[in-house]
């Protein structure tokens, strides 16, 4: 005999159904959510130091990176705190600021929201060629993206990326703006040093929205000053 509609057992199961749906959805938006924020730690060696005063054990040692909503914030700061570099990325507005302190001295400059962070070298007609293979990195997959420099004695090396982590244009204020995808394994050139930055925890928790507001107290500046008083640190 086919079971009525009616039935109360299918009844009491769509009550059920009805019931744990939205329980349901919303454990899958927190799963979500969570992905969308969190915290990178990088690690720095020095490849090369052109600093005849400043050791590169008195450097800085790792770099942060926070994002959240389309917000995305790096910290960098060294010798024993006399320095400390912060670029804010607000993709919901465009804007790029880089601040720097120097011992209680705070400057800011106010860039475009795809313009190299000012201290940080540029890597003129950078060629990059993508490949396949896969490297696992903090238990992300990443492909490579071999970068050249025909045109310079610049060496050649390795960069690898990853399209796991949902953030939004992550290298809009670095010299590898045209790679999409977040990187975990990466050279930077910060006034008169060569740093390589791995990626050794990525751990996504939830961020104070605070992290990423405006610093107070912060003078204003070109970004020729921040750099000119970079390389006035590392001189």
């Amino acid at each position: 005999m086919v079971q009525s509609y009616n039935s109360p057992l299918l009844i009491n199961r769509l009550i059920v159904t009805v019931l744990l749906l939205p329980f349901l959805l919303l454990n899958s938006c927190r799963k979500h959510s969570e992905r969308e924020e969190g915290e990178i730690l990088y690690t720095i060696s020095y490849l090369d130091n052109k600093i005849q005063s400043i050791p590169s054990q008195a450097l800085p040692k790792e770099l942060v990176v926070k994002f959240k909503d389309g917000y995305y914030l790096s910290d960098l700061s060294g010798m024993f705190g006399y320095f400390k570099i912060t670029n804010i990325i607000n993709h919901r507005n465009s804007s790029n600021l880089t601040y720097l302190q120097v011992l209680d001295k705070k400057y800011y400059y106010q860039g475009e929201i795809d313009e190299l962070s000012p201290g940080f070298s540029k890597m003129p007609e950078m060629i990059i060629e993508y490949g396949n293979e896969v490297k696992n990195i903090c238990g992300f997959e990443c492909k490579p993206a071999i970068i050249s420099f025909p045109s310079s004695a610049m060496k050649s090396f390795t960069v690898y990326y990853t399209n796991e982590i949902p953030i939004k244009n992550p290298n809009s204020s670095n010299p590898y703006i045209n790679i999409d995808g977040v990187l975990l394994e990466f050279h930077l050139n910060l006034s008169k040093v060569e740093m390589k930055l791995t990626a050794k925890n990525v751990s996504f928790k939830q961020i104070s929205s605070k992290e990423f507001n405006d610093k107070t107290n912060f003078k204003r500046v070109p970004g020729e000053f921040i750099t000119t008083v970079l390389d006035k640190i590392m001189e």
